[in-house]
């Protein structure tokens, strides 16, 4: 993994984490001071002034580097031909001067000759060297956004911390010091205002809705209806939503008189777009066969991941409830009591929780699907599922678990649990106030926040349209033609590093799929080929009420053949992640909110481009290529081992391991090789930000996208960032880590 020879002249650590000058700018100082004349001294004190701009210490670097190799010439001369420092047109003079008492007449004129010689050399070389300190000040970074990225690094490093022992630490403490959401994650609050701020400004009118209008409308009502909740009590749709849900059987905090597991959760799923515990998709409906899809409900999953935290105790438990029942009951506390929902949770939730399991597609039996293979028939054809059915399921020992419980324990055991689920998880999206009631003021998940529930849902209902705003504001002139450089010249830094390992190079189908990257920019180009004027086939006009647009958007979508990307893009947009993987083509689809600062700016320098965007476009490319990789027979056990390898490692750290280090890892090398390859490109090594060369910008821009403060991750020594550095030489060398300190262990793991 080392290639460590690409990086040269890379400067040594500030050891005790403060950024204090590197050796080598005290090597410039001294040999500034050699010089000493009135022109150098005014210089200095003018540079010393500019020190404290960013564009002053770059400037300063780059002057500093040329006299120093002035003076180090002067001391590498023999003894005897050392003269006193002069300048230029002095030292003309005077050899000029020395060369006539020492020559004779014929002498002269050939002493002439060359002195000519020399003033056109030294005219071309001022001439080369000016137009280059022009080049290199076009390239200094001075803009605004470069000068907004360095006071996010300066807010968050902490310069107490030596980056040797805890990388993270450095750079993220400042970060976690004063906020409560990650940097990827304000990255996504901050693109999805500015979609709240587009759809705002879009007129709808109330009939003969185009495509764009019904996207907006869709997101406009769910953003007002969730706003509206979260800043005022039963201002939400909670009569229409009740009367949705009796429509399905739940009358919750009751009892109903007549329960009917089956068509209650079918009718939540398909004509609610509500689904507790099941969840359904219909691929290849026509009148002769159907084959039916039987998931556990993202709802139930998300639902677990809010609530046992913030119930873990009897006396929550019971304030959740009773929130709930006061919401839903209307002032009568209906006939379902808290001992009823505990012994629900306790029959159901735990079997259901360990059945939990991803496996491989299976087919179900008929005779598998309680109550019974008719049963399903008729309560699947109420919602048009006709001809032969067939059952799927990626989860079958949660398919089985479910209907050993319901067989087990009835229908009315069974119903109430469902019913108890579909009121916590509707609460969720619909009825903010009981939900906000009910976990006593705890904070909620970024997923749970309103912009992002209308993202998913909207998203989910319309796929990418829903970005189109987004897209036209970020993708402007010259911003494709750039992303589209950094995505070619990643692939082009892994490209070169399997082809080079004889282990690798024997598979390359992979590699000749990234010879375009028209799928990268697919949610870019959703409008191309696309009549946005005509409105989304079988769609009606949008209302303002996001609780019946959700229930019309349902039923049209749990019958349409929703294929596992737009619910991987929906998990991406629950997980806040910038890009989602299409494996079935070995690529990934850049997010639009990826163009979005801190992530990306096209004002800022590369090091800093290839420190954030760089580092998600190659995370991605890792992710394809390690899952590529990892299925051929031949590199399956070395990726084992090398993962062992990382894994083992990551046990022995004193600071807090972190998942998929080897992917980390891999994805880091590679880039590294890329922004090398970008700096030779331009014959510079580009200076960072806050004194920082380009190399430890490059490093502290891609730690930076990673700080983060979870609540449960709140401990001083939480550090997202050193496990794969700890693996990376060219890392420890741009730090002047000592060997075997914590960020420059002796055993380091590799791949390639």
């Amino acid at each position: 993994m080392d290639n460590g020879e690409k990086i040269s002249d890379v400067p040594k650590s500030r050891k005790s984490g403060r950024r204090r000058k590197s050796s080598r700018d005290s090597h410039h100082k001294a040999s500034d001071e050699a010089e000493h004349t009135d022109t150098e001294h005014t210089q200095d004190q003018i540079s010393e002034q500019s020190r404290r701009t960013l564009d002053g210490r770059m400037d300063k670097s780059r002057l500093s580097q040329d006299v120093s190799h002035k003076s180090k010439r002067t001391k590498e001369k023999p003894q005897g031909e050392v003269r006193p420092v002069l300048q230029p047109n002095q030292d003309v003079v005077v050899q000029m001067t020395h060369a006539t008492a020492a020559t004779e007449p014929s002498d002269q004129r050939d002493l002439l000759s060359l002195v000519a010689l020399f003033l056109a050399v030294t005219f071309a070389i001022v001439v080369v060297f000016v137009a280059v300190q022009s080049n290199l000040k076009r390239e200094l970074c001075t803009t605004a956004s470069c000068a907004s990225f360095s006071k996010l690094l300066d807010d968050s490093v902490n310069a107490s911390m030596n980056p040797c022992d805890s990388f993270g630490r450095f750079v993220c403490d400042g970060w976690r010091s004063k906020h409560m959401i990650s940097v990827r994650e304000s990255v996504f609050r901050s693109a999805i205002k500015a979609t709240v701020e587009s759809v705002s400004r879009t007129a709808i009118p109330d009939t003969n809705q185009n495509a764009v209008e019904q996207t907006a409308a869709l997101f406009r009502s769910c953003y007002q209806s969730l706003v509206k909740a979260d800043n005022g009590p039963a201002i939400d749709e909670v009569a229409l939503v009740k009367a949705y849900l009796a429509e399905a059987g739940v009358v919750w905090p009751w009892v109903p008189s007549q329960p009917d597991v089956l068509e209650t959760s079918v009718f939540l799923a398909f004509e609610l777009g509500w689904p507790a515990v099941l969840d359904f998709r219909v691929k290849g409906t026509s009148a002769h066969s159907s084959t039916v899809i039987i998931e556990p409900s993202a709802g139930f999953t998300r639902l677990m991941a809010l609530t046992e935290p913030r119930t873990s105790s009897e006396l929550e438990r019971k304030r959740y409830f009773d929130a709930l029942v006061r919401h839903y009951g209307d002032g009568d506390v209906g006939n379902v009591t808290y001992s009823d929902v505990q012994d629900a949770e306790l029959l159901m939730r735990k079997r259901l929780k360990d059945a939990l399991l991803l496996q491989n597609w299976t087919m179900l039996h008929s005779n598998e699907m309680h109550p019974g293979a008719s049963e399903w028939a008729a309560a699947l054809a109420r919602r048009n599922v006709t001809g032969a059915l067939r059952f799927a399921t990626r989860s079958p020992s949660f398919i089985g678990a479910f209907n050993e419980l319901w067989e087990e324990y009835g229908n009315d055991r069974m119903h109430l649990y469902v019913s108890w689920c579909a009121v916590q998880y509707v609460s969720i999206f619909t009825s903010r106030d009981a939900m906000l009631a009910a976990v006593g003021g705890t904070r909620l998940p970024i997923w749970t926040s309103s912009p992002s529930i209308c993202l998913m849902f909207t998203y989910g209902v319309v796929g990418d349209a829903v970005f189109m705003p987004y897209s036209a504001q970020v993708l402007k002139s010259g911003v494709r033609s750039e992303v589209a450089k950094l995505v070619f010249s990643v692939r082009k830094a892994f490209t070169e590093r399997f082809e080079a390992d004889p282990a690798f190079s024997s598979s390359t189908t992979m590699l000749t799929e990234w010879a375009s990257v028209k799928g990268v920019f697919e949610a870019f180009d959703y409008p191309v080929g696309r009549d946005l004027r005509a409105p989304f086939l079988g769609y009606p006009d949008m209302t303002s009420s996001f609780v019946r647009n959700w229930r019309n958007a349902s039923r049209l979508r749990y019958l349409a053949d929703t294929n596992a990307d737009v619910l991987g893009t929906v998990d991406a947009i629950l997980n806040s992640q910038l890009y989602t993987i299409k494996k079935g083509v070995q690529d990934f689809v850049l997010m639009p909110f990826a163009l979005t600062f801190p992530a990306y700016d096209a004002e800022t320098s590369v090091a800093i481009k290839y420190g954030t965007l760089g580092a998600i476009l190659s995370r991605a490319s890792a992710e394809i290529a390690l899952d590529y990789y990892g299925r051929q027979e031949a590199m399956k056990e070395r990726l084992d081992e090398s993962s062992e390898c990382f894994a083992k490692d990551a046990r022995t750290m004193s600071i807090a391991p972190r998942d998929n280090v080897m992917l980390e890892a891999v994805a880091l090398e590679a880039l590294l090789d890329a922004v090398q390859g970008a700096f030779d490109e331009k014959r510079q090594n580009r200076e960072g930000l806050g004194g920082y060369s380009a190399v430890e910008t490059f490093f502290l821009s891609w730690c930076l996208m990673k700080c983060a403060s979870p609540p449960s991750e709140r401990s001083a020594d939480v550090d997202p960032c050193s496990a794969p550095l700890r693996h990376v030489r060219r890392f420890s060398e741009t730090f002047g880590c000592q060997p075997e300190t914590s960020l420059n262990p002796v055993r380091k793991c590799r791949v390639f």
